[in-house]
């Protein structure tokens, strides 16, 4: 986070510098078969873990605490190549220098579990 400027000193706040790359990915919670999520935000080049999200038992949460950080949010739901989508304002694809083929955009297309019952 950064101050913003040209403000009185009386008047800063703090605001949130959106840069970087945030990675969110399915878990199995140890005592269930549901899924949960995770995440982090890195900065990027060079990488470096910036803030350990809170994990989330909605993946549109996630998302969106994805979105306030970053431009660029990759949701991963499984462990191929096929469960892997960008969520972001800036679409990603399979290399991080933006070549190879584009991830799908979220959300999936097919429906896919986003809750955790309560």
């Amino acid at each position: 986070m950064r101050y913003s400027v040209g403000m009185p000193a009386a008047r800063h706040h703090l605001v949130m510098e959106r840069l970087g790359i945030v990675f969110i990915a399915s878990s199995e919670l140890q005592h269930s078969d549901t899924l949960a999520f995770t995440g982090y935000w890195d900065r990027g080049v060079p990488p470096e873990m910036m803030e350990q999200g809170p994990g989330w038992r909605r993946i549109e949460d996630a998302i969106s605490w994805g979105r306030a950080r970053a431009p660029r949010v990759l949701v991963r739901l499984g462990a191929t190549e096929d469960t892997i989508y960008s969520a972001g304002e800036i679409r990603l694809t399979q290399m991080s220098d933006g070549s190879g083929e584009p991830y799908p955009v979220w959300p999936p297309a097919v429906d896919r579990p986003t809750d955790i019952p309560h």
